[in-house]
């Protein structure tokens, strides 16, 4: 970041904290954002540096519309764009086995952890075949009926 202008920082720092839950989620270190935020000159040049850095991080599945290069993009076309990669990438977290733990900061600075990922998926190896109940003692398993 090359301008000084309070005015400008905070635009920065707002492009920052959109970009935090995207870029734990996707696996990345929350540090990247502070290296993009020096080398960039305008908000939109960390927006689109941002964005590269997840959509490098997208599974083969999505789309080649969203994986694809938007550098070319001026700033109301990539809006949208930009949009649909951080969508991509929170969906594509959604889907995969691996349990990701996300700590967001609100403006009062309490922290919130919240995980992305299949949840169910880390409890397999704790948990055993299903057993169904149907008889007791040879006789069938009557269930009380109130109503």
């Amino acid at each position: 970041m090359t301008a000084q202008n309070p005015m400008t920082r905070a635009q920065f720092e707002a492009v920052a904290n959109e970009f935090r839950v995207p870029v734990q989620v996707a696996g990345l270190r929350v540090g990247i954002i502070d290296k993009y935020v020096a080398d960039s000159a305008t908000p939109l040049d960390l927006r689109k540096g941002l964005t590269r850095a997840l959509q490098a991080t997208l599974p083969k599945s999505v789309p080649l519309s969203i994986r694809g290069d938007a550098t070319c993009f001026t700033g109301d076309m990539f809006g949208p764009h930009e949009q649909k990669v951080r969508a991509a990438v929170i969906e594509a977290a959604h889907q995969s086995p691996v349990l990701r733990q996300v700590v967001e900061v609100d403006r009062s600075g309490r922290e919130t952890t919240s995980f992305y990922g299949q949840k169910r998926s880390w409890m397999a190896a704790y948990s055993g075949p299903v057993q169904r109940m149907t008889k007791i003692d040879g006789q069938p398993v009557k269930i009380p009926l109130v109503l």
